[in-house]
């Protein structure tokens, strides 16, 4: 029985995903207590398109959800125009419904608690996709996790806040392609990709170059699962 028990935790994942998400949020939270961001200080990430774009835009539509009234037209754009795009765009991602929780005086806080909350997400997903890809369960794959959460990426881009689900994703797209390449079932390859399409599509041009790239990667590198899928595409053109 002691072994058994030692055994499942040794195969489970999910407290050492967990143990990287917790670190990626410490580290950010370490960094924005220092420099007194909200909401552990008086500071504010209202930079760029953060206060330009992203803090009136979730303050109206904050107001709509709840209040159960949107417009799907809107004059905020030159003479007016469709909104539902750039409703599409900003609300799709499921993180952002952590606004609603927040009452509106305080939603400079609540973006930043937002991107403390997407960078710990991403270490999880980095952290899972290394202990599938390398069939390990090692404690030490969540520093590689953590500090994937903090790359340069996010450090440029932090106060994007949308473009973090990117990274989010990307990790599981991967891993769903490594399943695709190895047994030919691409359900959770594309349910992944298309999950990093709909809720941020303005990065996922790059998603699929990386998913390309990667994808040509392992062909050369995985000799006989390379040789099967050449295999395939050659049997399909003749069909055609």
């Amino acid at each position: 029985m002691g072994q058994q028990k030692i055994h499942n935790r040794q195969t489970s994942r999910w407290p050492v995903a967990i143990l990287s998400g917790l670190l990626s949020m410490m580290i950010i939270g370490v960094v924005f207590g220092y420099y007194h961001i909200t909401p552990f200080g008086n500071h504010n990430l209202l930079i760029s398109d953060m206060g330009g774009q992203y803090l009136s835009f979730f303050t109206a539509y904050r107001h709509a959800i709840l209040a159960h009234s949107f417009q799907a037209y809107s004059f905020s754009q030159s003479i007016g125009g469709n909104a539902l795009p750039n409703i599409a765009y900003y609300l799709l991602s499921p993180f952002n419904l952590l606004i609603l929780f927040f009452p509106a005086a305080h939603l400079s806080a609540a973006l930043s608690l937002l991107i403390i909350a997407k960078i710990g997400a991403i270490g999880i997903s980095m952290t899972w996709f290394l202990q599938t890809h390398f069939n390990t369960r090692r404690w030490s794959t969540a520093i590689f996790g953590t500090a994937f959460s903090c790359c340069g990426f996010v450090a440029l881009n932090y106060f994007t806040v949308m473009w973090l689900d990117t990274l989010i994703w990307l990790p599981l797209v991967i891993m769903g392609l490594d399943r695709l390449i190895a047994t030919g079932h691409g359900v959770q390859f594309f349910g992944w990709f298309w999950l990093s399409i709909v809720t941020n599509y303005y990065l996922g041009y790059m998603t699929g170059l990386f998913v390309g790239y990667y994808f040509i990667y392992q062909l050369f590198e995985n000799k006989p699962a390379g040789e099967r899928i050449w295999q395939t595409i050659r049997t399909q053109s003749t069909l055609i």
